[in-house]
């Protein structure tokens, strides 16, 4: 599958090694997705094809209103570590999931070989140290 936004294009098995694609202005917002089920739609739609713009998933990504109507439901809490809790197993290309982190908890330094990974926050705050 070939990813790209406005400053390159890769491979996604060259991307291993990969933190960011840069975006070098903000992304401007077409659409106000305001339901779980329509932003889990559009990232089928997205995905079902051989290549997928890097930026439109943001796009989209930044469209999303978070409602916890939508997403309480996935969102399952464990008081001693993070939990990852599947939303949509995509077609094949891409993975929903709703991480809870309660206060305290952290998650190990890890990559995501071979593929990107978009998130938005839902509730609360989150600091990443490194």
């Amino acid at each position: 599958m070939d990813v790209e936004n406005a400053n390159c294009k890769i491979k996604v098995s060259q991307c291993a090694d990969m933190e960011v694609l840069p975006i070098e202005r903000p992304l401007k917002v077409d659409v106000e997705i305001t339901g779980l089920d329509i932003l889990v739609q559009e990232l089928h739609r997205m995905f079902s094809r051989d290549h997928v713009n890097v930026q439109d998933v943001q796009k989209v990504m930044l469209g999303y209103k978070s409602n916890p109507k939508d997403w309480s439901k996935f969102a399952k809490f464990d008081r001693f570590r993070y939990t990852r809790n599947l939303v949509d197993a995509g077609n094949g290309a891409f993975n929903i999931m709703i991480l809870c982190w309660g206060a305290g908890h952290a998650s190990a330094i890890h990559d995501h070989a071979d593929s990107h990974c978009f998130m938005k926050l839902l509730s609360g705050s989150l600091e990443e140290v490194r």
